[in-house]
């Protein structure tokens, strides 16, 4: 099982995919493509092959590029010093000083990388920080902070008992002959088990509308069905948030978001879609947290004894997770949404009597 404490951070290596889907299969929960040298066509057509050979095990964010990451419908990591005049949302943003985490605004990103901690060949004329000074970071941050910086796997515990959420490394897993076994021996040091931090529902408001998309199609953006590269758009978004008949349910854990599904209210049953958890982060049922939780606002607030969904026909594996979490096949329509490279396809309308 992939982990989303544990990051990759990509840096010009030989043979990267190959090496990037071996770490992948050892752990690693993201992917953050820093690739400097490559032009923004090269970048883009990097990620997208990425993404197809992880297929949705992990998390892909691009480093830098804004326009690349907005055309791969996946996250974004900024240096701060871009971050100050960027007014979309960040996946992340990395800081180097105790001045810059007090300026963070916790509300444009989920989380902040924090180094340099160690010696590294990345920076060798960077003096480290050290964990005591970095930790120091974290007090002025609402945001779940990554170390980085010459992290070997014997570095993890300090660092999570200095109040780190996670780690990202590069040259430790992708200089290894064996990138997956590296990235399992540092996914070993976090422990077998780990409590979930405290996990809250709020339903999103406007200014939520640029990371509740960046999560939708990123989530989505794993079955790369979609012509248009994206499941849904931000003008789509905000009009689905002013609407007094739909509603998007956010999963957070502290800040993150972690899930969020669409409730609409248009029809005498109300139904459900996008139900979606950042790639990852999947196999900690938080998806099944997630739907309870609007199952249970639909009988004891909307007093309904009936939800239901629409799920592609082309995706028996979502078929099967709804069928476990009780929802029986009532029907089918016609495909409507975004087009799709599969060409026709129709919706398979489930239900699930709310006891």
């Amino acid at each position: 099982m992939t982990d989303a404490r544990l990051m990759l951070i990509t840096d010009e290596q030989p043979d990267l995919e190959a090496r990037v889907f071996s770490a992948v299969s050892g752990g690693i929960g993201i992917v953050q493509v820093r690739e400097r040298q490559l032009d923004d066509h090269a970048l883009h057509d990097l990620v997208w092959r990425l993404l197809r050979g992880i297929e949705g095990r992990a998390e892909v964010i691009v480093n830098g590029r804004p326009h690349v990451a907005e055309a791969c419908g996946v996250g974004l990591h900024l240096p701060y010093r871009d971050a100050e005049t960027f007014t979309g949302h960040a996946r992340s943003v990395s800081i180097h000083s105790q001045e810059e985490a007090q300026a963070i605004e916790p509300k444009n990103i989920d989380y902040v990388l924090i180094g340099t901690l160690f010696p590294t060949s990345c920076k060798p004329d960077v003096v480290p920080l050290g964990i005591e000074r970095t930790s120091s970071f974290l007090t002025h941050l609402q945001n779940p902070g990554y170390a980085i910086g010459g992290i070997l796997p014997s570095h993890v515990q300090q660092l999570l008992d200095a109040g780190f959420y996670g780690v990202a490394v590069r040259s430790g897993i992708l200089s290894d002959p064996n990138p997956d076994e590296a990235a399992a021996r540092y996914q070993g040091a976090f422990g077998k088990t780990k409590e979930r931090p405290n996990t809250r529902f709020s339903w999103a408001t406007l200014p939520d509308a640029q990371r509740i998309i960046a999560l939708v199609n990123a989530a989505y953006g794993r079955e790369l069905r979609w012509k248009t590269q994206h499941r849904v758009t931000l003008a789509e978004m905000q009009s689905i948030l002013l609407s007094p008949d739909q509603r998007v349910l956010m999963l957070l854990e502290g800040n993150i978001l972690v899930g969020c599904v669409l409730l609409d209210n248009r029809t005498n049953i109300p139904w459900f879609g996008m139900l979606s958890i950042w790639p990852g982060m999947h196999g900690l049922g938080l998806g099944r947290v997630l739907l309870q939780e609007l199952e249970r606002i639909c009988r004891d607030e909307y007093a309904v004894s009936c939800i239901a969904c629409d799920v592609g026909d082309f995706n028996p594996h979502l078929l099967k997770y709804y069928g476990a979490q009780g929802y029986a096949v009532v029907g089918e329509r016609p495909w409507i949404g975004p087009e799709l490279k599969t060409g026709i396809a129709k919706f398979i309308r489930m239900e699930k009597i709310l006891l």
